[in-house]
């Protein structure tokens, strides 16, 4: 049989702080477009809503009430995801692990103490992460 090999601190912590600085930077990116498309929706939709009394256009009758649900749901869907609070959170986080990530690769790769205090670090920013922003 062979044994297991385990892949260093000084390389397993690097790629797994690379990997979460990239999902977090596309996740950044995913919900501020779903943020920004959702809040630019409700902005048109709600106001047309409002507006429909005063508009006077042919198919007006049979358009505003699927506008209206439209509406409900956009709003629903928004107060639920919370995008932008996602939004907000992934770039915070990303930021931090991104400080952390400039760090490792400025540190020697033999100085085991300052790397378990990253790894701690990681820990404690992953933590946070699914505490505040996994919901």
């Amino acid at each position: 049989m062979q044994a297991a090999t385990h892949m260093p601190l000084s390389e397993s912590l690097p790629k797994a702080v690379e990997k979460t600085y990239h999902d977090w930077l596309n996740q950044t990116k995913f919900y501020g477009t779903v943020s920004s498309v959702l809040r630019v929706a409700l902005i048109i939709s709600t106001s047309l809503v409002a507006a429909q009394a005063t508009l006077k256009w042919g198919p007006s009758e049979r358009l505003f009430p699927w506008l209206s649900v439209l509406v409900a749901i956009t709003t629903a869907f928004d107060s639920w995801l919370k995008p932008r609070d996602k939004w907000r959170g992934f770039m915070s986080d990303r930021d931090d692990v991104n400080v952390l990530r400039l760090n490792l690769l400025a540190t020697d790769p033999t100085d085991t103490a300052k790397l378990a205090g990253y790894l701690e670090e990681f820990h404690a920013i992953l933590k946070r992460h699914t505490e505040k922003h996994v919901y």
